[in-house]
């Protein structure tokens, strides 16, 4: 478990930016933040705005669309990415 102090006015999708640059994540448009029990939060707003207090833990996570026309759906190259 990584722990970050962040900037709480910042969008989740900067936060998720931020946070991926630190943890040298290649592609942090595929991650988002969730809360502790697994709802995703909006990209676009602030974690104040979607109910989030100081104390709260949020999560990232990697997020996957199955609709998503750039996931590969060869089982060999989706599991070994």
């Amino acid at each position: 478990i990584k722990t970050f102090i962040i900037d709480d006015s910042s969008s989740v999708s900067e936060i998720v930016s931020l946070v991926g640059e630190k943890l040298d994540i290649v592609n942090p448009e595929e991650f988002s933040l969730c809360n502790e029990g697994g709802e995703w939060l909006t990209s676009e707003k602030t974690l104040h705005s979607q109910g989030i207090k100081n104390s709260d833990v949020v999560l990232l996570k990697k997020r996957f669309f199955v609709t998503d026309t750039s996931i590969d759906s060869n089982p060999i190259t989706l599991h070994h990415t």
